[in-house]
């Protein structure tokens, strides 16, 4: 699990159809990656689920302090 697949299966998928990336997504610092590559949304479960407060969790990887 980590963002390094999403980056490789990018190169099979056409222009113009959306990417999702669905694992390995542990903090901030990988959102802006995803994000820098073009990735238009991601599934986060794992790192969600292990925070002490979801909501928290939740602005902390999408960098909003009053979401």
């Amino acid at each position: 699990m980590d963002l390094e697949t999403t980056f490789r299966v990018m190169k099979e998928i056409p222009v113009g159809v959306p990417v999702v990336s669905e694992s390995g997504i542990k903090g901030r610092d990988d959102i802006l990656r995803l994000q820098e590559r073009g990735v238009c949304a991601a599934l986060i479960g794992e790192s969600l689920m292990r925070a002490a407060n979801r909501a928290q969790g939740l602005r902390d990887l999408i960098g909003h302090a009053g979401l």
